[in-house]
């Protein structure tokens, strides 16, 4: 199975160095149909098997087991089924008389994985380098004084900047964050510069491991990922900066709303207008 690290690869070589489909195919040792779906899909690939294997223990009560993993998609997170809890209901209500293992198996096979959608770009090569991180503040929601977690993106050149709030900083929101910036940005830069935010991956020996989520986004949108050396905030200090500006002069004093709705309306206006404002000796990107 071809990892998502390749895939990505492929698609760089290809779209932004304009490799060919035939190249691609002797430089990694692919088949050119494999290489076509790797410029039309970022990944990840699911694996399909091409014949089903048959499970005469467990296809008798695949449907109950599918019901109730069904069943627990509106149930709270902290109250969903576990293999082993099936595994106890199929023996003690349909006297199932195979290994807890081979449940195991099925359920971890066959439970719902929800998944996030990834667009191509709406455009290639807006700018050169944007500078992403993430920063804390308080607010007033419905009354009440509340954290958020503000996504904060900056273009290097033009200095356009883009502010989201979540609740908390979690992959999901990464992700989701930089889907907006690239909306409001209508492109995507080359390069996007980082610290080593765990949601995004991990550090092994000094290296910056990006999990396999973030290798599809930067595969469907066409972008590479430098991550700054540890504690030297300062290689992307625009974003930095960013922060810094975003508490002292949108958030300060402390702002109300309704709800996030109304907040993340509020900082794509105050956003806005700061474009509009001309900085002294700087273009549009």
């Amino acid at each position: 199975m071809i990892k998502v690290a390749e895939i990505e690869r492929i698609r760089w070589r290809h779209f932004r160095e304009g490799v060919s489909v035939r190249a691609l195919a002797r430089e990694f040792q692919r088949s050119r149909r494999t290489i076509r779906r790797a410029l039309a899909d970022p990944g990840p690939w699911e694996y399909r098997r091409q014949r089903r294997r048959a499970c005469p223990v467990l296809d008798p009560v695949a449907g109950v087991i599918e019901g109730w993993l069904e069943q627990d998609q509106g149930a709270p997170r902290k109250q969903r089924y576990t293999a082993h809890r099936i595994y106890e209901r199929l023996v003690a209500e349909y006297g199932f008389e195979g290994g807890e293992s081979s449940v195991r198996r099925w359920v971890r096979e066959h439970r719902p994985k929800p998944r996030g959608t990834l667009t191509l770009p709406l455009a290639h090569d807006p700018g050169v380098d944007a500078q992403f991180d993430f920063g804390e503040a308080q607010v007033r929601l419905a009354g009440s004084l509340a954290p958020v977690q503000l996504f904060c993106a900056r273009l290097a050149h033009s200095t356009r900047d883009v502010l989201w709030a979540y609740r908390r900083q979690s992959r999901a929101a990464w992700l989701d964050g930089h889907v907006h910036a690239f909306a409001s940005w209508g492109g995507v830069p080359e390069r996007g510069w980082y610290d080593n935010p765990s949601q995004l991956g991990r550090l092994r020996q000094g290296t910056f491991v990006a999990c396999e989520e973030f290798l599809a986004l930067q595969s469907a949108y066409g972008f590479r990922a430098h991550h700054c050396t540890p504690g030297a905030g300062w290689e992307k200090g625009l974003v930095e900066g960013l922060v810094g500006y975003m508490r002292r002069n949108y958030l300060t004093p402390v702002p109300e709303f309704a709800d996030l709705v109304e907040l993340n309306r509020w900082l794509g206006q105050r956003t806005a207008g700061e474009e509009a404002r001309r900085r002294q000796g700087q273009t549009s990107e």
